[in-house]
This record gives C-alpha cells, sequence and structure tokens, in this order.
C-alpha cells in the first residue's frame, strides 16, 4: 500500500487513489475544507505579534518593569536599586500600601495587589530619579515575590495575558492539525484531480426579519458539482457547503479551461474518514478560493 504512494509516478499515484476512494462506495462527498483557507504560519505572525505587544505593554504598566524601560531608553533618569526598610503598610480597595525608608530619601509608598511585607522586613527596592537630582520619580519592590504579584494580579493579567494565549492555544488545537495534514499531503502529491460538471446546486436560504409584516431576507447560493470520473467505474461527486458561488458571482469559475480542482482525502487508509480538502488552481498556477 505504501509502496504505490510512495511510487514516482504520479499517475500510478492517482490510480491508487481513485481506487480506494471508490472503495468507500460513497457516491457524494460533502465534508469539505477549502486548502487555500487554511492558516499559513505567515498569516499568524501579526497574532503573534500583537501578543507579545500586548503583553509587553503589560508589563510596562507593573512593577520593575516600567522602571527599567525608563533606565535603559531614557538620559533623563539614574536607577538606584537599594534595600529598604518597611515602616508601614495599610489596604484600600484591593491594593496594599506599603512604607518604605530608604536611606538619604523621606519614607516613599508602594502599592502592591496582594504582597505584604512584615513591618520591619528589609526589602530590596529599585526606583529612578531625575537625573542629578534626588527627586524621587518612580519606584516598586524588586523582591520577587512582588514583582510576580504586580504582573499576575494585576486587574487586566488575564486580558493581556491569558486570554492571547488560549486564543493562540485554541486556534493551533483547531487549525494546525488541518495544515499539517495537508502539507503532508501536497508534499506527496497525494491528489486526484476531478472535473467541474457545470451544474449547480441552488439553495434558498431565508430568514423572518418581522413575524408581523412577514418580511423575509433571501439568499441565493449556487452550489458546484464536481466529479471523478473513469471508465466502467461510477461517478464519484464532490459537493461540500463551502464549495459554492454567489449567484451575483462569475459562474465561469467553475470553469475547467481555466482551473484546476485537485481533491485531497483527510485519511486516505481510513474509510470512514470522508473528509476531503479542495484545492482550486488556476492556469498559471495561483491558488483561488472555491468560495467568494
Amino acid at each position: 500500500m505504501e509502496e504505490n504512494l510512495s511510487a514516482e509516478n504520479l499517475s500510478d499515484r492517482q490510480n491508487y487513489i481513485r481506487a480506494e476512494i471508490r472503495k468507500r462506495n460513497v457516491g457524494k462527498f460533502t465534508r469539505f475544507i477549502d486548502a487555500s483557507r487554511i492558516i499559513q504560519w505567515r498569516s499568524m505572525i501579526p497574532v503573534v505579534v500583537f501578543c507579545f505587544v500586548l503583553f509587553g505593554s503589560h508589563l510596562l504598566t507593573v512593577g520593575i518593569y516600567e522602571i527599567l524601560f525608563d533606565r535603559f531608553l531614557s538620559d533623563d533618569y539614574d536607577y538606584h536599586q537599594v534595600s529598604a526598610t518597611v515602616i508601614g503598610s495599610d489596604q484600600f480597595g484591593k491594593k496594599i500600601r506599603i512604607l518604605a525608608e530608604i536611606p538619604g530619601f523621606k519614607p516613599i509608598a508602594f502599592e502592591q495587589n496582594r504582597y505584604k511585607p512584615a513591618i520591619g522586613q528589609t526589602v530590596d527596592i529599585a526606583f529612578v530619579t531625575f537625573k542629578g537630582s534626588s527627586s524621587f520619580y518612580k519606584g516598586c519592590i524588586y523582591e520577587p515575590a512582588a514583582v510576580w504579584d504586580s504582573i499576575v494580579n494585576d486587574d487586566f493579567f488575564w486580558f493581556n495575558a491569558v486570554l492571547p494565549v488560549i486564543i493562540l492555544f485554541a486556534g493551533a488545537l483547531i487549525f494546525l492539525p488541518r495544515y499539517i495534514r495537508f502539507r503532508y499531503l501536497k508534499k506527496n502529491n497525494m491528489y486526484v484531480e476531478v472535473t467541474a460538471t457545470g451544474k449547480f446546486e441552488c439553495k434558498l436560504n431565508y430568514t423572518v426579519v418581522s413575524p408581523y409584516e412577514y418580511l423575509y431576507v433571501c439568499l441565493f447560493r449556487d452550489y458546484a458539482e464536481l466529479e471523478m470520473a473513469d471508465p466502467g467505474f461510477p461517478a464519484v461527486y464532490f459537493r461540500g457547503p463551502f464549495v459554492c458561488f454567489n449567484i451575483q458571482g462569475d459562474r465561469r469559475f467553475a470553469d475547467n479551461s481555466r482551473y484546476k480542482y485537485r481533491i485531497y482525502m483527510r485519511d486516505l487508509h481510513n474509510p470512514k474518514d470522508q473528509v476531503y480538502f479542495l484545492e482550486v488552481i488556476r492556469n498559471d498556477g495561483v491558488v483561488v478560493r472555491a468560495c467568494h
């Protein structure tokens, strides 16, 4: 079986795939994935960059990262990292205000979400002052627990950090298997070319706008029919809910002289898997969408 798939002769390979499709004994396949709509890695780059920017902007609003940003990207501030003694703390709302005594400075207050050191405890403090002066500008407690508290217990942490990760993970979970599978099939030329029959199945979708006035919004949509025909065998048809052409669109899209229609079975060796990929290719080699 695998020897046939690895054969260099594309004609032999396609004959083998045609035979495997016929073994399913399905006259019409309707479970369809448009290959042109599969997410490519390059199209994910803006999403990943956006997530990093969102999380980076979150870091710049909390604790030490905002101070480090000022330290490395501005010449207007002097950076200091010293030990300080906690001399007081109180809570207002969801925030905890910590008062620390820094040698050479007046007692300085820092806000935290949950981190609350004990009175008299020595903590590391990072802060910046205006260049050439002792005027305190901004600072934070540089303890690892305090920095972590500033990041994860901030009100916007779930939106800025967790939600983008969930979206990326969900997207990868949905689209990555399709991408990997189709890439493997395409790389190994595991397709058969079919033809458009020129027939269309027109479907009318309607929605009631007002139950009192009986107004309807109607949408006519043409579903193209693709055919795999071999002498001596019943024809096999491919039509999915997205192999469609808007009635206002160009019906010449289903033109065998201008386009090639390639069918990739998602799992050729599993008769129960009837999902197929459709790739429509123009004569100049450009992949186009089957539904527009």
